[in-house]
């Protein structure tokens, strides 16, 4: 190890920049992308402290709801509304006679200002008489999926 000499009145420097990993000939300085990194990895690990303290787990609130008023044998679209969740991994299922359905539609999750969620899930479907339309959701907050069924208005 090879030692600098370090004039007389620079030894307080010279010793903060050894226990910052420098040498005590010259201050070392982090690079600007470094300076960067570590702002923005701070600011990250403060959000996600944040929210882990002001979220806790909620459960779904649910509509389930036709776009039209129905009309038997006249083409609609099934709604079926979640809102209020967290977290957000959610099942939506879309049910016609308990039977999951085909060409349903998810639209994008979105949050509110409090990080609960909420999604859209809607399928065309022509009512019938005697036909039962429901949407079952899954959600940690439930002990065992929920369903909620749709109330004709026929």
């Amino acid at each position: 190890m090879t030692r600098r000499a370090v004039p007389h009145g620079d030894w307080p420097r010279a010793a903060e920049a050894i226990k910052r990993g420098g040498r005590a000939g010259r201050a070392s300085r982090p690079s600007e992308g470094s300076r960067v990194a570590m702002e923005l990895a701070g600011k990250v690990a403060v959000l996600v402290l944040v929210v882990a303290l002001v979220t806790a787990d909620e459960a779904p609130k649910v509509e389930v709801y036709s776009r039209k008023r129905a009309v038997v044998g006249e083409e609609n679209t099934l709604n079926c509304f979640v809102s209020g969740f967290h977290p957000p991994k959610i099942e939506i299922t879309l049910l016609k006679n308990g039977n999951p359905m085909s060409n349903v539609h998810y639209a994008d999750m979105s949050f509110n200002d409090k990080w609960h969620f909420q999604r859209l899930v809607y399928v065309p479907f022509t009512p019938l008489k005697g036909d039962v339309y429901a949407c079952k959701v899954a959600h940690s907050t439930l002990r065992e999926p929920q369903v909620f069924q749709w109330e004709a208005d026929f």
